[in-house]
């Protein structure tokens, strides 16, 4: 498939579905799509990502407590994941203008459903203001907001999953730091799969690759080598497939726990290996490694228990996350590494030229 069929394919569930969901407004896509060419192939590797809009009151934006609220589908062997939104984020032309989450994709043809055209409206507001200072400043501020609700949730998740849940909020503050060299170059945000990929791509621009191995080394990942990372992702496929078999009880990781996104874990990776991006690929078995495990070590029979809780033990051990000097150490590391890439950040905006340096009228 091409993008424009891809598109055609969510676009059609959206539409088919619209009168079954209480309180349903928009919807519109998010993510990499939102920026690739029309005709080029859609490869099997990605999602779609997409929100969808409710009233603010309709049931379907209950809380999930821990779990992100998200559905996640198969169409016609094209996974769609589907963020379930308030209309209140959208209140203003202004409230999209300060979201990195949104704001770029108000830049470009990406409503999939608005029957009263207020996506239309929005994006007729938001475009001409996208690349004012003020607004990239904005977004450069929320993602750093982010990554501290990022550090305040440590606790919940060491709560619900231990350790292993320690290390995969330690990966999601990974994804602010991506979000903001975005954010900075007024680029569309990538923060998916091959998020490690993409800082490494704006950290070679600026000539900073130390900060890059710094980054793998809060991870454990630096001295991984390409024959390792093949060994992690044909064990990270083994759990992967019998936590299918095995899984009943939700997980905060369960948008990605499904038969049809293998092939987003597995070719995915193999892809950045066979790159030269072994250890990157390795950042990303590492969210699925911890969850199939977690899984494993509580829904499994009783050797699969105790062998997934060993193994994931080991695997904290070898990621020098393995007792709490090292996992206070390793948040530390990141909050100052964050600090460092939001200082290139806002060297970056001042050089931007495509960014408008003017004051905000206010």
């Amino acid at each position: 498939m091409n993008v424009v069929q891809t598109k055609d394919i969510a676009r059609r569930w959206v539409e088919e579905h619209a009168q079954e969901m209480p309180g349903f407004r928009a919807a519109h896509l998010v993510g990499g799509i939102t920026a690739m060419d029309e005709l080029a192939p859609f490869p099997r590797t990605k999602d779609v990502d997409l929100h969808l809009i409710f009233d603010d009151g309709s049931p379907i934006l209950e809380s999930r407590g821990p779990l992100p609220n998200i559905l996640e589908i198969d169409v016609d062997g094209l996974a769609l994941e589907m963020g379930i939104k308030p209309v209140s984020d959208y209140a203003t032309p202004e409230v999209i203008l300060a979201n990195p989450e949104l704001a770029f994709h108000f830049t470009v043809k990406s409503a999939l459903y608005d029957p009263d055209s207020w996506l239309d409206g929005l994006c007729r507001e938001v475009m001409p203001r996208y690349a004012d200072r003020e607004w990239v400043d904005r977004r450069m501020e929320h993602e750093r907001r982010g990554f501290e609700r990022m550090l305040g949730l440590r606790t919940l998740a060491q709560q619900l999953l231990g350790p292993s849940g320690q290390l995969s909020m330690l990966g999601y503050g990974s994804t602010f730091l991506a979000g903001a060299f975005s954010v900075a170059a007024l680029r569309p945000p990538r923060i998916g799969g091959r998020v490690f990929v993409t800082i490494h791509g704006y950290l070679q621009e600026l000539d900073r690759l130390d900060l890059h191995e710094r980054l793998l080394a809060i991870y454990g990942l630096d001295r991984l080598s390409a024959p390792e990372s093949q060994e992690l992702l044909t064990e990270t496929a083994g759990f992967f497939d019998l936590m299918l078999v095995r899984k009943q009880a939700p997980h905060p990781f369960d948008h990605k726990l499904h038969r049809h996104m293998r092939p987003y874990l597995i070719e995915s990776c193999q892809q950045m290996i066979d790159e030269g991006f072994p250890r990157e690929a390795a950042s990303w078995m590492l969210p699925y490694f911890l969850a199939t495990t977690d899984v494993l070590a509580r829904e499994g029979t009783t050797r699969e228990r105790q062998w997934a809780a060993q193994r994931q033990e080991q695997f904290l051990i070898e990621r020098r996350f393995g007792d709490d000097a090292m996992r206070d150490a390793r948040f530390e590391e990141l909050t100052q590494l964050t600090e460092e890439i939001f200082a290139l950040c806002s060297g970056m905006i001042e050089r931007n030229p495509a960014i408008r340096q003017l004051a905000f009228a206010s």
